[in-house]
């Protein structure tokens, strides 16, 4: 089963982009200065985090942070785009060399270990490029924070806000 979930994401990496009513609606949600970032996002980038917004929709939700994030917490990724092979190298890294992923993170961007350093820090890159586009401070926080290790409360029992939003945007992340 996990074989056919990556095929799929690599062939949606490869071929996917957003409708012109997908990319309205996108317009409709984010102000004008994240509008412009989402549009510097790689097609297939765009269309995950439309994917996300849309499952977000669907699932009855209708918060503007979490919305926000999910359209835009792959933005930090506009600085160092990666190409397609660098996103294979990612997986199996992950796949092969869990351990190692997040220590490579840190390396030099100009090295080896560039896409993991790009798969480590677009996070920050994105909250930072994001608050810039005066997103909300919530926004920025889930974008941040979107690959971080998930709590280990369960999703039934977040503390706060903020964590139950991250929990769901992370959720849906790495459904997709």
């Amino acid at each position: 089963m996990q074989i056919f979930y990556r095929f799929r994401q690599f062939w949606n990496a490869i071929t996917s982009s957003p409708s012109s009513d997908d990319l309205v609606q996108v317009q409709q949600k984010l102000s004008p200065k994240a509008f412009d970032l989402f549009l510097r996002m790689h097609p297939s980038e765009q269309s995950h985090s439309i994917h996300i917004y849309k499952q977000i929709l669907e699932g009855g939700e209708s918060n503007d942070d979490l919305i926000t994030a999910a359209l835009l917490h792959d933005i930090g990724k506009i600085l160092h785009p990666l190409h397609i092979l660098e996103r294979i190298v990612i997986v199996l890294g992950k796949k092969i060399f869990p351990i190692y992923i997040d220590i490579w993170g840190d390396g030099d961007i100009n090295s080896w270990r560039r896409p993991f350093v790009i798969a480590k820090k677009h996070p920050l890159w994105g909250a930072e490029m994001a608050e810039e586009a005066d997103v909300s401070a919530l926004a920025v926080d889930l974008i941040r924070h979107h690959q971080d290790s998930q709590p280990t409360r369960t999703s039934e029992n977040p503390k706060t806000l903020e964590e139950k939003l991250l929990i769901r945007l992370q959720t849906l992340d790495s459904s997709y």
